[in-house]
């Protein structure tokens, strides 16, 4: 397939010369398959957004996973809890001896508080898309974690939140972060993917591995896809290729693959613009630089005490139940300029993906049967100017959506199409979503967000408002 990609120079005054791109819009480039952005709830991050009162628990859900409305998150993955200290805090076992685990009872399956936000998420999106990963295990398994009684447990799990509460998991991880090649590959060829089988499971995917994607003390940028190219039978039982932070360009082993590439976990370190439009420039070089279809953020809300590992980390914040203050931080905006404009299954077009020399990049997607684009655009340090040729779409008018330090996701004047083509007159530092995509929504919370106040001196609980037998 032939690029429509053509850069026109024009001086601009004594400034100097600036660029100028013009990019064509063709139905009929190749690209792969966008997959979502989702987040993970993980290391006990989101343990304090169930203590939440209502209403204001409900106004948080919406502006996470509630579509055309906030992030509008399109996949939620979560931690399996083995009743280990993950990161901030411990995130409960369903089963803590091999007795629980071979007599299954619903309480088991509500412990903790992953259960409930996952029933959440899926309340308000019918087509979320379900993960699950191990940071450990219980101290009881015969074998420890690439054993038999890990892939068991993790199988009834899964099993588990289909029967309770009607959750379909749909990937599975390894192990958080730690990779022992021989191990991990006799564990996913010969125990975990026989057992999932065996199980009822054979729709479930693994991926492989979650390892950090450069860590030189560890290993060497994309070793894992390495591994997966070098041994056909280890490829066969991996369906997904899921690193965390990805910095480093797609190597020729991964293109060779052929397999989905995801970051499968990603930041945004503060509450502040610039680490969202950060998130926002990833998320394209994700797609241009190393081919990866789908981004998953840690964490989506900031609901843990701020005295422990990774304090302000998160999409929202939501650590004051006492009070009910959440903030509803620009990350939020940076996200739904993806989401709200493509849904997984949509495909990228890659004539017209790519990166300028001033620091602008920019995907673009079309519906996989209509006749719908969206455009994701990220400024570098300075003004730009964007020229689209649209005249094999047939649209005569674009919606077009920004956010800025000021401002975030905001609808702008639609951009007319004249002659074929349209022009777009581009700010610094900013993120534009371009689209002919109707149902974009900045949403409000519909009760005013409460004050913030610090944690009383004194406080009182008696705990008659838990459900029996209901651990949190």
């Amino acid at each position: 397939m032939r690029r429509y990609l053509i850069f026109l120079l024009f001086v601009a005054g004594i400034s100097g010369i600036s660029a100028q791109t013009v990019i064509r819009i063709d139905r009929g480039s190749s690209g792969l398959e966008f997959e979502g952005i989702g987040a993970v709830s993980a290391g006990a991050s989101s343990r304090l957004l169930i203590d939440y009162p209502e209403p204001y628990r409900s106004d948080i859900l919406d502006f996470l996973f509630k579509p055309h409305f906030g992030a509008s998150l399109q996949h939620f993955k979560f931690e399996l809890g083995g009743d280990i200290n993950s990161t901030c805090g411990t995130e409960p076992s369903h089963a803590r001896t091999r007795q629980e685990m071979q007599n299954p009872v619903r309480f088991y399956f509500e412990r903790g508080y992953e259960w409930w936000l996952a029933r959440e998420a899926l309340k308000r999106n019918r087509n979320m898309i379900f993960d699950i990963l191990q940071w450990g295990a219980p101290g009881w398994f015969d074998g420890g974690f690439y054993s038999m009684d890990n892939a068991e447990y993790l199988a009834s799990y899964i099993k588990g939140m289909k029967r309770y509460h009607n959750i379909d998991i749909a990937y599975c991880g390894l192990w958080n972060e730690k990779h022992i090649p021989d191990l991990s590959r006799n564990y996913a060829v010969n125990i975990l993917r026989p057992v999932l089988d065996k199980n009822g499971l054979k729709k479930v995917k693994i991926v492989g591995n979650d390892m950090y994607c450069s860590s030189p003390e560890h290993h060497e940028p994309w070793s894992y896809a390495r591994e997966l190219l070098n041994d056909s039978i280890l490829k066969e039982n991996i369906d997904i290729l899921g690193y965390h932070y990805l910095n480093v360009d797609a190597t020729q082993d991964v293109k060779s693959l052929d397999m989905p590439v995801w970051e499968s976990e990603a930041s945004i370190l503060s509450g502040n613009w610039k680490d969202a439009l950060t998130f926002a420039r990833n998320t394209n070089r994700n797609y241009i630089r190393s081919r990866a279809v789908k981004t998953l953020i840690w964490c989506p809300v900031d609901a843990y005490f701020p005295n422990v590992s990774w304090n302000g980390v998160g999409a929202m914040e939501a650590r004051m139940p006492w009070c009910g203050y959440y903030d509803v931080r620009p990350a939020i905006w940076a996200i739904a300029h993806t989401t709200q404009f493509a849904d997984p299954g949509w495909r990228y077009l890659d004539d017209a993906c790519g990166e300028t020399d001033t620091g602008l990049s920019y995907v673009t997607l079309k519906h996989p049967r209509k006749e719908l684009y969206s455009m994701i655009i990220v400024t570098g340090n300075r003004p730009d100017t964007l020229v689209l040729d649209v005249s094999l779409i047939g649209s005569t008018e674009f919606c077009l959506w920004k956010s800025d330090e000021k401002d975030q996701f905001i609808r702008q004047t639609s951009v007319p199409v004249k002659d074929g083509r349209l022009i777009l007159t581009l700010a610094p530092d900013a993120i534009y979503s371009l689209t002919n995509t109707v149902g974009q929504k900045k949403g409000k919370a519909i009760h005013p967000i409460p004050a913030k106040s610090e944690f009383p001196a004194y406080y009182t609980e008696n705990f008659e408002s838990y459900e029996k037998n209901h651990v949190t």
